[in-house]
């Protein structure tokens, strides 16, 4: 019997949206970049108005940036694992402030430029570390029990490249839109 009411507190989906992502941080340059994210996630009931809910999420990140005819483009493809705490907002049922740490492990990196003297690209993973750590902060709305709508920002709290390659403080910064879908 107890068994049975724990299984109807866990709740399994699977998500997915826009990502506009940059970099922060003091030296980093360029525009946002539009990608997108997907993915899978797990919510635990702790009590009514508590939820924790763990994701597993493809992210592609970076940013680009242009000057004249020459154009680069930064990509990093990262495995992120969000920890997520949910609180109901306001004694509503729908709507729900979401925060957490998030853990990025970079798959891969790619650095690509264009002019009109040609094009390049380069793997720049080497040049990387291999953690990302952030912290997730959004709002989350339950449109009914399984579709719900959310915006996510993921600040970046670690320099994500390598100092002793590359001389920067560069930070990920993504904001995300996405819509998920409880199983």
């Amino acid at each position: 019997m107890g068994t049975s009411s724990f299984a109807q507190d866990v709740k399994y989906g699977i998500k997915g949206g826009l990502n506009i992502a940059n970099l922060g941080g003091d030296d980093p340059e360029g525009d946002a970049k539009a990608s997108f994210h997907l993915g899978g996630f797990v919510t635990f009931q702790l009590n009514r108005n508590f939820e924790f809910q763990p994701e597993l999420v493809y992210s592609q990140q970076g940013t680009k940036s242009k000057e004249g005819d020459y154009e680069e483009k930064f990509k990093a493809n990262y495995l992120n694992i969000p920890l997520l705490f949910k609180a109901k907002m306001f004694g509503s049922e729908h709507l729900k402030a979401v925060a957490g740490p998030q853990i990025g492990i970079l798959l891969n990196s790619e650095l690509s430029a264009s002019a009109s003297t040609g094009e390049g690209e380069m793997d720049f993973k080497k040049y990387m570390t291999d953690l990302d750590f952030a912290l997730a902060m959004g709002l989350e709305y339950d449109i009914n029990d399984r579709l719900s709508f959310s915006a996510r920002y993921n600040w970046g709290l670690s320099e994500i490249f390598d100092q002793d390659n590359v001389e920067s403080d560069a930070k990920n910064s993504v904001f995300q839109i996405g819509i998920s879908f409880t199983l």
